[in-house]
């Protein structure tokens, strides 16, 4: 966090270093900030997991209902991933220059997978009424 914030390992005298932080007060409260928010996320998914398993032989509209947790879970590590990682840290602070704390193709492949589950558990369910 501290590298990233401080844009130490960015292209030398890039015209954005004064984005900035040089302060480690602030990098405590970036790193807390996203650790509560992966706890956050994963309370959710957690709960959504549970919730799933025990709907996965109740009707389509118990399962949908479940679901639903799954869905907030889903959409807040979305946003953690592309706010925090990707436009914040990559963007922002240029995370992309760094050839030692670069997460931007991880943060994007997160974001990927996180965006794939979400589809996936959201598609239509089968009710049995459907032609094959």
């Amino acid at each position: 966090m501290q590298h990233v914030l401080a844009m130490d390992t960015t292209f030398a005298g890039n015209a954005g270093l004064w984005r900035a932080f040089h302060t480690p007060i602030v990098y405590h409260v970036f790193y807390a900030v996203i650790i509560l928010w992966e706890a956050a996320t994963g309370a959710l998914l957690a709960l959504a997991a549970a919730g799933m398993w025990a709907a996965r032989r109740a009707p389509a509209g118990t399962w949908c209902g479940a679901r639903s947790v799954a869905t907030a879970g889903l959409t807040l590590a979305l946003l953690l991933w592309l706010l925090a990682f990707l436009m914040v840290g990559g963007e922002w602070f240029l995370m992309w220059q760094s050839s030692t704390w670069n997460g931007v193709a991880t943060a994007g492949r997160m974001f990927a997978v996180m965006g794939i589950v979400l589809i996936f558990i959201n598609l239509p369910e089968a009710t049995g009424t459907e032609p094959p």
